[in-house]
């Protein structure tokens, strides 16, 4: 019997996502065959694998390590977005990376016809929607899976008019979807109402892998230099100035 096939979608460079390469390593230990389309660094598409997935990347959008290089592109496109909002703020913006995506995952998910397409984030569900709507057109039916990693009005760096675009593709694809995954219970809070879910989220956190753990012989509080007496908090994510780190309470 063959295995179930799931496409994960994310618009990143996958292997810097622990969430997503858990989703696929978890899938995989399951017995289902894992393709994760994600974003190259470079120009052209590039393959490998790590452990049960074959990680496949095309060159969606450019994906820059923290160089001075890339905290300048960063500024210059936030620039870009404010200037454009505010000269040509009446006109609703495109998704970024939303044709280029879907003209070259699409043959990538025909040949694989998978049973479940999962989309990483906000950013990737108008692509994966798309694609399982061109599936559907070929008598291929894959369930759509929506992996809710951000809450869309929150979101610092995004334009008022593109959280909007944002939030009204995600309320036109959760209503297709065959489940809707968070991050935390918060979050699920903050989604119900944002989304119109008539119920909540499946709770997939961000936590570590339990099988293969193994005990430290470090200590972070002596690595610190931090005492017994000092809370620490514990934040699992990508560190960067949007995700309000430096305001937590």
């Amino acid at each position: 019997m063959e295995n179930p096939r799931a496409l994960h979608i994310v618009l990143n460079g996958v292997i810097e996502d622990s969430r997503v390469l858990k989703c696929a390593w978890s899938l995989g230990n399951a017995g289902w065959d894992v393709i994760v389309c994600g974003a190259s660094p470079k120009l052209d598409r590039d393959e490998f694998e790590i452990g049960y997935a074959r990680i496949v990347r095309v060159p969606l959008k450019p994906v820059f390590s923290y160089t001075l290089f890339a905290k300048l592109l960063r500024r210059a496109r936030r620039f870009q977005r404010r200037l454009m909002a505010k000269f040509f703020g009446s006109a609703k913006p495109g998704i970024p990376n939303l044709k280029r995506g879907v003209e070259l995952i699409t043959p990538l998910a025909l040949d694989f016809k998978p049973a479940v397409v999962h989309a990483h984030d906000y950013t990737a569900l108008p692509i994966a929607g798309a694609i399982v709507d061109a599936l559907a057109k070929t008598g291929q039916m894959a369930k759509l899976v929506y992996d809710a990693h951000e809450y869309v009005p929150g979101v610092s760096h995004l334009t008022k008019p593109l959280a909007k675009v944002y939030g009204d593709q995600e309320r036109r694809y959760v209503k297709k979807s065959a489940a809707i995954l968070s991050v935390s219970e918060g979050m699920s809070d903050l989604l119900i109402p944002h989304l119109k879910l008539s119920k909540r989220p499946e709770l997939v956190a961000n936590d570590p892998l339990v099988i293969g753990q193994q005990l430290s012989t470090r200590n972070l509080r002596a690595d610190c230099s931090i005492g017994a007496q000092v809370p620490i908090m514990i934040y699992s994510g990508a560190v960067a100035p949007q995700r309000g780190i430096s305001t937590a309470p």
